[in-house]
């Protein structure tokens, strides 16, 4: 297993067969929000990517745009993916906050990370972050970028 920080909505147009693998669980909305990322972090195993969390960069701080995975979202195997993912996000966060707008079915992984579930809508929740300690404003409170 490989994890790195990459500009993943380059791989994306440039070698989209390497996306394969996850895009074919997540279909056309997962390779939008790829596409509009600022970067995000990369899971690969045996030279295939199998994981990839984009992160759009904001004013307010970065902004998580989803996590995607070649499992099935319900898997075990998915959450475990998802969850290495963000670890290493919030290892290399450099401010105090975060936010993020994921499935449903993530909810559990990103509030296991730090996440707090705040509004939601159809099949996806907005969730906040601050570094333990920080009294920092979430970013769902901060005016819109």
């Amino acid at each position: 297993m490989f994890l790195y920080k990459s500009d993943v909505g380059m791989i994306l147009a440039l070698q989209p067969a390497r996306m394969s693998h996850v895009l074919h669980r997540s279909g056309a909305a997962a390779a939008k929000r790829i596409a509009d990322a600022s970067y995000g972090v990369v899971m690969q195993v045996d030279g295939v990517i199998s994981g990839v969390l984009p992160v759009c960069v904001r004013a307010a701080g970065p902004h998580v745009l989803g996590a995607y995975s070649e499992h099935n979202s319900s898997d075990l195997a998915h959450c475990a993916v998802v969850r290495e993912m963000l670890e290493m996000f919030l290892s290399e966060l450099d401010g105090p906050a975060a936010s993020a707008q994921v499935s449903s079915c993530d909810v559990p992984v990103f509030a296991q990370c730090g996440f707090v579930p705040g509004s939601s809508c159809a099949h996806t929740t907005h969730m906040d972050f601050c570094m333990p300690g920080n009294a920092a404003v979430p970013t769902s409170a901060r005016a819109p970028v």
